[in-house]
Protein backbone atom coordinates (compact mmCIF):
# COMPACT_ATOMS: atom_id res chain seq x y z
CA UNK A 1 0.00 0.00 0.00
CA UNK A 2 2.74 2.49 0.88
CA UNK A 3 4.54 1.76 -2.38
CA UNK A 4 1.65 3.23 -4.35
CA UNK A 5 1.59 6.25 -2.07
CA UNK A 6 5.29 6.90 -2.60
CA UNK A 7 4.84 6.49 -6.34
CA UNK A 8 2.02 9.03 -6.28
CA UNK A 9 4.19 11.48 -4.32
CA UNK A 10 7.07 11.08 -6.77
CA UNK A 11 4.84 11.55 -9.81
CA UNK A 12 3.22 14.59 -8.20
CA UNK A 13 6.60 16.06 -7.33
CA UNK A 14 7.97 15.62 -10.85
CA UNK A 15 4.83 17.13 -12.36
CA UNK A 16 4.96 20.08 -10.00
CA UNK A 17 8.62 20.78 -10.74
CA UNK A 18 8.00 20.54 -14.49
CA UNK A 19 5.13 23.01 -14.22
CA UNK A 20 7.21 25.51 -12.21
CA UNK A 21 10.08 25.33 -14.71
CA UNK A 22 7.71 25.74 -17.65
CA UNK A 23 6.04 28.73 -15.95
CA UNK A 24 9.38 30.40 -15.23
CA UNK A 25 10.65 29.88 -18.78
CA UNK A 26 7.41 31.27 -20.21
CA UNK A 27 7.41 34.28 -17.87
CA UNK A 28 11.00 35.23 -18.67
CA UNK A 29 11.16 34.48 -22.40
CA UNK A 30 11.69 37.55 -24.51
CA UNK A 31 12.85 39.75 -21.65
CA UNK A 32 16.27 41.36 -21.37
CA UNK A 33 18.65 39.66 -18.93
CA UNK A 34 18.41 42.53 -16.46
CA UNK A 35 14.62 42.25 -16.11
CA UNK A 36 14.23 38.49 -15.79
CA UNK A 37 14.48 38.54 -12.01
CA UNK A 38 11.66 41.06 -11.81
CA UNK A 39 9.41 38.92 -14.02
CA UNK A 40 9.66 35.85 -11.79
CA UNK A 41 8.68 37.70 -8.63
Amino acid sequence: MYGWLMLAFIVGFVGHVAAIVAYTVTATSGLPDGEQGLATG
